[in-house]
Formats: structure tokens, sequence, C-alpha cells
């Protein structure tokens, strides 16, 4: 199967090929770890991208991701990220707004999906990490 390279800068390399067929092969990956390190009160970027393919796209693709207590549905939803995702061909972007990440006062747990139809496919999985803010 296709291996899977994550590189630890302001944005993360997603290693995987281009599907032929309805469900992509991006769908036989296993979900990266990745923790979000979050400063409370302070606009947080990163950008997901995959990298190996020249033609690959997310087109059809829609993008969904949580920050939780816990995960399941014993987990206090602390904020949810979908409203601050876009896509760009073989790229995700998490943008979150400085109003957003000071509301978050504890750490938690968050993934990051991408679905199409009824293929859901969990590309990132991890800790996310309050740092919090001490100027105001």
């Amino acid at each position: 199967g296709p291996k899977t390279t994550w590189e630890r800068w302001d944005f993360v390399t997603l290693t995987a090929a281009a599907a032929s067929g309805q469900i992509p092969e991006v769908a036989a990956l296993a979900a990266g770890d990745w923790d979000l390190t979050i400063e409370q009160g302070a606009t947080f970027v990163q950008t997901y991208t995959v990298a190996d393919d020249p033609d690959f796209t997310w087109a059809g693709w829609t993008a969904r991701a949580q920050i939780r207590s816990a995960p399941a549905d014993t987990g206090d939803l602390l904020l949810n990220l979908t409203p601050y995702l876009s896509i760009t061909g073989a790229a995700i972007q998490l943008a979150i707004p400085a109003t957003a990440t000071e509301t978050l006062t504890r750490n938690g747990v968050w993934d990051l999906e991408v679905v199409q139809g009824s293929t859901v496919v969990r590309l990132l999985n991890g800790k996310a990490i309050v740092s919090p803010e001490v100027t105001r």
C-alpha cells in the first residue's frame, strides 16, 4: 500500500497515490498521528498537502474536523473546526481565528476527515494541546 510521510513544519505532507475508481487509494491509508498545539487567543494556520502526486486533488471532497475532550460520544465538543477548513487542489488548510482559539480552555483530542458521498477517510488524529494565553 501507499506509504505516509509527515513533515513537521507549518504544513504537513500526506503521501498518497491518486485513485482510479470510486474509492481513492488514500482511503487505504491509516490515519496519521498529528498533534495540534494551539496558542489560546492567537490565529492558528496549518496546511495539509498531498505532495507526491502532482495530479492529486480533493475536488469533490469535503473536510470536517472537531476538537473534543475525549473520543466518541462521551467527549464534549470543545471546538468545531469544520468552518475553518478550506480545500484547494491537494491542500487542506485549517485556519482558526484568534476569536475561536481564545475559547479553548483545556486540552482535548482531534481528527480530520474527508468525505465524499458515503466514503469517509480519516487523515489525521491526535491530541489538541492548548497553550494558555498570558497577554490579554
